[in-house]
């Protein structure tokens, strides 16, 4: 039995050792990035994207741990104001000459704050230190972005789609757990020669690693903070109203009723493929007195044999509080499908298109 005595210096110990914390800077190197946990190995705070720094505890360890072949201790962590535990075998020591980019960032605000820095007289009145410090698309950065969907017996050209990307699949809600949210998962892209072939052409089949059906891919060459992204899931609103706007409809793309999508022109014909003259589909804008609109025409050249494209998808993956959307165009032997990103505190247009996959029918 131990002694007051003993029991009392174990735990002065223990009480020097939690305070003597030997802070460390350390870069994430895990490429889907390295997941920042309330307590060791359970609980989900945010996601720390591959590159970003943050600070731990070297001397003190929360217990050992092994992924994926990969050894290491779960330590205390420090980013962005937010403690937590991660896992160490996926971080890297920077140099100690190394820029502290949390700390630059601190700096730049304040010296903007100055209306007489160093870098000359600022002007407060133009200049905002928030939107400098907040990319506008918080959560869809990549500068080379792609669009997927899964297919078999796939004939178009395979050497366009990267495997090598951040891919991500955007998944129907849970049947048995329905929250009125899609979900994203991380996956590999598995491009495969089709083993029963419907044509006389070379055939693939695009794949996931996952079991499930995605509704799209996304690929991205940086990480995409897919824990943090809530999209709503407006298939049954779709289903109901349906995927296509004749002359005179419309609709609104937000709850605020920010950004909506109005068709016009006249029907000669009605039917599923109608005969139209003069259709057009605008994409408007308003917001604080502003009032902006585009032509859907400029950023899908063409709408399909029918006419009128088909609204496949819309929800702020982005994450700069406007709906992104794909759009489809169907052909004979092909179906288009279209991403059009929003653009952040539109000034001049509202979205631009980001990426094109297109669907080559093999019969």
């Amino acid at each position: 039995m131990n002694s007051p005595l003993s029991l009392l210096l174990l735990f002065f110990a223990f009480s020097l050792s939690g305070q003597d914390c030997n802070l460390v800077n350390a870069m994430v190197n895990a490429p889907s990035g390295l997941i920042l946990r309330k307590q060791v190995a359970k609980g989900f705070i945010t996601t720390v994207p591959f590159g970003d720094t943050v600070k731990y505890c070297a001397n003190k360890s929360f217990g050992k741990a092994e992924y994926e072949g990969i050894k290491g201790d779960w330590r205390k962590v420090y980013f962005k104001k937010k403690e937590g535990y991660m896992f160490d075998g996926f971080l890297r020591k920077a140099p100690k000459d190394s820029l502290d980019f949390d700390s630059l960032r601190t700096s730049a605000a304040k010296i903007s704050a100055v209306s007489d820095s160093i870098l000359g007289t600022n002007n407060s009145k133009n200049f905002s230190s928030e939107k400098t410090l907040n990319p506008l698309h918080p959560y869809l950065k990549s500068d080379n972005l792609q669009l997927a969907v899964e297919s078999y017996n796939f004939c178009g050209d395979i050497q366009s789609l990267d495997p090598t990307l951040y891919w991500y699949g955007v998944f129907l809600q849970s049947e048995s757990e329905p929250n009125g949210l899609h979900r994203i998962q991380p996956l590999d892209l598995k491009l495969i020669l089709s083993k029963e072939k419907v044509g006389s052409g070379l055939e693939f089949d695009i794949l996931t690693n996952k079991d499930e059906r995605s509704l799209f891919l996304i690929g991205s060459n940086k990480v995409i903070p897919f824990q943090e992204i809530s999209l709503y899931d407006q298939s049954e609103a779709m289903r109901v109203r349906g995927s296509k706007l004749f002359p005179g409809q419309e609709l609104s793309l937000d709850d605020t009723r920010k950004v909506k999508l109005t068709a016009t022109g006249q029907v000669i014909k009605a039917g599923d493929c109608p005969t139209l003259k003069d259709y057009k589909i605008t994409i408007s804008y308003q917001n604080d007195g502003l009032k902006l609109e585009q032509n859907l025409a400029e950023l899908i050249p063409n709408f399909g044999d029918c006419q009128i494209p088909r609204l496949y998808w819309y929800g702020d993956i982005s994450g700069d509080g406007l709906s992104d959307i794909i759009y489809v165009s169907a052909f004979e032997d092909k179906n288009v499908f279209t991403f059009l990103q929003s653009v952040a505190n539109p000034s001049k247009e509202l979205f631009t298109q980001r990426a094109v996959f297109t669907l080559t029918n093999c019969q």
